[in-house]
């Protein structure tokens, strides 16, 4: 009598099981959303993907107007003002796709932003690791190209001296950034730190590449997290 309890009770445990499972997958699929941890794993899984994969071809149809040391040492520190910003734009009219700046007012003061990165009505608002844009669903994964200095870089002075022929320019999309590591922001990136213009930079090239990423599904973010905790 006794045995066909315990073997009643054991075969209700093992009907349970399963939904039991279940139940807890949701439960760690939940806390990993809405605790924060989502972004971590996204950085963590991204990581290892780009140290695997290595630098991937680009045509490069992007550039980098870098407010660097050398523009610094010459122009002072940022943000510089409007005759400066006028006489780049001046150099890049006609010639450039298109000119975004990755971080309104940090670069030159006043004036607005040029144009707003796509994935955003507010320019670049959030930067959850490996995901660039508005937080949530919207956000992109960007597809660096390498390291954050793998993309055509220039300093600011030399495009607003003309000393950078405009062919150079030519069709391609120009981002405008500060990357002096005394004036520039420096967000942590599956490639390393980086400066929003880098990241900016790298995930419009991976558009014009046609190559953008995915961010990573929700699921995926459970099957990192169970076996991180197993």
């Amino acid at each position: 009598m006794m045995e066909r309890s315990r073997l009643a009770r054991g075969s209700r445990l093992r009907r349970l099981s399963p939904g039991l499972a279940l139940a807890v997958c949701l439960l760690v699929a939940l806390v990993v959303e809405v605790s924060g941890v989502a972004a971590m794993v996204d950085a963590r899984l991204a990581g290892l993907w780009f140290a695997a994969r290595g630098e991937r071809e680009s045509a490069h149809r992007v550039v980098l107007v870098a407010g660097d040391a050398e523009t610094v040492e010459r122009w002072g520190p940022p943000p510089w003002d409007g005759a400066r910003r006028s006489a780049m734009l001046d150099r890049l009219a006609g010639t450039a796709a298109g000119v975004v700046e990755a971080e309104p007012g940090r670069m030159f003061a006043g004036g607005g932003a040029l144009v707003d990165p796509p994935w955003s009505a507010g320019g670049v608002v959030a930067v959850p690791a490996a995901r660039l844009g508005e937080a949530g669903d919207g956000a992109v994964a960007v597809n660096y190209v390498g390291a954050p200095e793998r993309v055509p870089t220039v300093a600011a002075h030399r495009v607003a001296g003309g000393s950078i022929p405009a062919g150079f320019f030519a069709g391609r999309t120009v981002v405008m950034g500060v990357t002096d590591r005394r004036y520039a922001a420096r967000w942590p990136t599956p490639v390393g730190w980086a400066t929003p213009g880098h990241v900016v930079t790298h995930a419009l090239a991976g558009r014009a590449d046609g190559v953008p990423l995915s961010p990573v599904p929700w699921w995926g973010r459970l099957l990192w997290a169970l076996g991180a905790g197993a």
